[in-house]
């Protein structure tokens, strides 16, 4: 009798702990499934970081590359071949780059007139003053070409207006100092982004 109820009691003991219970298993599951979930969530945002880096580069070089044949231009042909009118290309009409350019592998923004995602312009200035310098500036009063930018030259129009959009103003008949900016936009994995670079060429 005694063995028995000891045998009996053992095999409730072994079936107690031969395996999990159902809430065991429950929460088991849910860990594993808190862990996966974490898991990918981690591969997305590495694999949305890794490309948002690459379009950013894409972006970086295309400026860069071209502030660099800009800079390689003649100086005194740079307005003409890169404004936004063809008319006045030095080789003849529509034969030189223009203002805008084509960045492979990244989409134009929403709403883009031209669909092209790079542009090139010419501010009055690139912050702090009119940093534009024609040849006629030097007739200015106070004008002292060693300084960084005219002294007392003031023109009606605010820092960042596109100066090939201003017909007040015809760099054709002779600049001494030009700002550019090179800017890129496009809609990448993060939504519409954009990087600029700037400059302000002078004669070499």
């Amino acid at each position: 009798m005694i063995r028995n109820y000891a045998h009996s009691q053992a095999r409730k003991l072994r079936a107690k702990h031969s395996g999990f219970s159902l809430v065991e298993v429950m929460i088991s599951m849910t860990v594993i499934s808190v862990a996966v979930v974490g898991v990918m969530g981690s591969i997305t945002s590495s694999s949305s970081l890794a490309k948002a880096n690459r379009e950013t580069s894409l972006a970086y070089r295309a400026a860069q590359r071209t502030i660099e044949q800009i800079q390689g231009t003649d100086f005194h042909d740079v307005w003409a071949r890169y404004n936004a009118t063809g008319a006045d290309d030095p080789g003849g009409a529509d034969t030189a780059p223009g203002n805008s350019f084509v960045v492979r592998g990244l989409d134009p923004q929403t709403g883009d007139a031209d669909g092209v995602v790079g542009r090139v312009s010419f501010p009055i200035s690139l912050g702090g003053g009119p940093s534009i310098v024609m040849v006629d500036d030097l007739d200015e009063p106070d004008f002292d070409l060693s300084e960084d930018r005219p002294v007392n030259i003031t023109r009606n129009y605010d820092d960042d207006v596109d100066i090939s959009n201003v017909q007040a103003i015809d760099p054709s008949t002779g600049y001494l100092l030009l700002p550019v900016r090179v800017e890129v936009e496009w809609t990448g994995i993060s939504g519409d982004r954009s990087i600029s670079i700037e400059t302000i060429l002078a004669p070499r």
